[in-house]
């Protein structure tokens, strides 16, 4: 095993320590008396509407292909979507996305066009989070103060600030390691150039991407609140929304596994800030944690009826990476 893949495993047991001290700081045996069999019924609800939303985002990336020449139908999108998100889960790094574009290559299709189409369906995600989330910032301030009140959150206050430095000094770490990555990059900037320029999207095109997009995001952080209310948990609409989307900033970072911990540690402040206990925060991560695991199973059934061929483009995926 490689020191990269060490120190990465490493970084992301963070999250685990972090849980860790979250479970010692709170009454765990009150989580169980907190929580009911009514939630099932909510649970499977939820599984069933993210693997709809996975759809709609399947759908984009259908037209992203299509708008670079890379014929696939419907079906084989959501399939294979389905697939990368069910390895985005189970496998270290990238592999989800990069599994998407390796098996475009195998199907024949050009690898730079392959692998920006997924980028750019992700780019369109990393870009309408950051929209929403600086809009929650400003919603935030102007009826909490937040700046001023993480200050006055003094059980956690250790806890925030160790991972708010954690954080910014693995991204600096990342920053400087990947200068090597970028110089190398820059080496390929003119296939990948023309890559971008030769995506054809028109007016009609581009404004499905928004719908689909726009859809898959109602859906995915809609269930936010739809379990918070179906755990009584008393919160606002937009306050949920709002951390929802902090949420998902802060499990872009390479810090956790699955989230665990610095999701927990982001619930329990912005809860902190409507009154309600670090409990029901923790309660609300784990059935959010069950319902996401719970969405790939159908991607986990693709991959095992095409174990073989799957797995022979993991490893070549492995191989460039």
């Amino acid at each position: 095993m490689s020191t990269k893949r060490i120190f990465s495993i490493l970084i992301k047991c963070f999250g685990i320590l972090l849980f860790i001290i979250i479970l010692n700081k709170i009454d765990v045996s009150s989580l169980f008396k907190l929580l009911n069999k009514d939630i099932i019924a909510p649970l499977l609800i939820t599984i069933a509407l993210l693997i709809v939303s996975y759809l709609f985002k399947a759908l984009r990336w259908n037209l992203l292909c299509k708008a670079y020449d890379i014929d696939i139908s419907i079906v084989f999108s959501f399939r294979v979507f389905l697939v990368g998100t069910f390895l985005g889960f189970t496998t270290p790094g990238r592999m989800g996305e990069l599994f998407r574009a390796y098996y475009l290559k195998e199907q024949g299709h050009s690898l730079s066009k392959s692998v920006f189409s997924v980028v750019l369906d992700r780019l369109i995600d990393l870009c309408f989070l950051m929209v929403f989330v600086i809009i929650s910032i400003v919603f935030l301030e102007l009826k909490y103060g937040i700046i001023n009140q993480v200050f006055k959150i003094d059980s956690y206050l250790p806890l925030i600030i160790l991972t708010i430095g954690v954080a910014g000094l693995i991204a600096g770490w990342f920053f400087i390691k990947n200068m090597s990555w970028f110089l190398e990059f820059k080496e390929k900037l003119k296939e990948y150039r023309h890559a971008f320029l030769s995506l054809d999207l028109n007016n009609a095109d581009k404004l499905l991407l928004i719908i689909y997009t726009l859809i898959g995001l109602f859906i995915g952080y809609g269930l936010f609140y739809y379990l918070a209310v179906c755990l009584n948990i008393n919160i606002g609409f937009f306050d949920i929304l709002a951390c929802a989307f902090f949420v998902s900033m802060i499990q872009l970072l390479p810090i956790s596994i699955l989230g665990i911990g610095t999701r927990d540690i982001t619930l329990i402040y912005f809860f902190n800030l409507n009154s309600i206990g670090a409990e029901w925060a923790v309660l609300l991560s784990a059935v959010l944690l069950i319902a996401n695991v719970g969405a790939t199973i159908p991607g986990m059934f693709v991959f095992i009826a095409h174990k073989a061929k799957y797995t022979n483009i993991i490893d070549k995926g492995s191989k460039t990476e």
